[in-house]
């Protein structure tokens, strides 16, 4: 039997920080169609969800030529309403915000994973890999470097 990699040993490969690449987690989750969305959502329209799928605000999968939108695509769906509808957020502005928040998804996800990763590090280990980092170069930013 091959022995298990720890998720810290991932993390500190090679002495250094990097990313963490935690297995992802595959769920089997109910998927439904554009007609039975558009119907849940009220004042959602098939030219607006259509736009936003072009626009490649949603990712919808494909079975059979037509859109199956899982929950993940449901929550985007809404929050896009939202910012448009209640918040006002126009449509030009849309890919910059939800670039912005996609961002601050992936990093609360990696700062949970990384959480994940510390706490189940040995002390002694965790001891010498922020030492490590924070004796090298690149860990300190100057403001003044162009």
């Amino acid at each position: 039997m091959a022995p298990q990699t720890l998720p810290w040993k991932r993390f500190c490969a090679h002495g250094r920080q990097s990313p963490l690449s935690l297995p992802a987690r595959r769920w089997r989750h109910p998927m439904i169609s554009l007609d039975v969305l558009i119907i849940q959502l009220s004042g959602l329209t098939q030219e607006d969800l259509k736009r936003w799928i072009d626009n490649e605000w949603v990712r919808p999968d494909e079975e059979d030529g037509t859109y199956v939108f899982r929950d993940i695509d449901v929550a985007r769906v809404r929050l896009i309403r939202e910012l448009r509808d209640e918040m006002l957020v126009n449509e030009d502005a849309l890919p910059i915000v939800l670039s912005l928040l996609d961002q601050l998804y992936d990093l609360r996800r990696r700062l949970r994973d990384l959480r994940h990763a510390l706490l189940h590090m040995p002390p002694d280990e965790m001891h010498r890999i922020l030492t490590c980092h924070l004796m090298s170069d690149d860990v300190y930013y100057n403001d003044n470097e162009d």
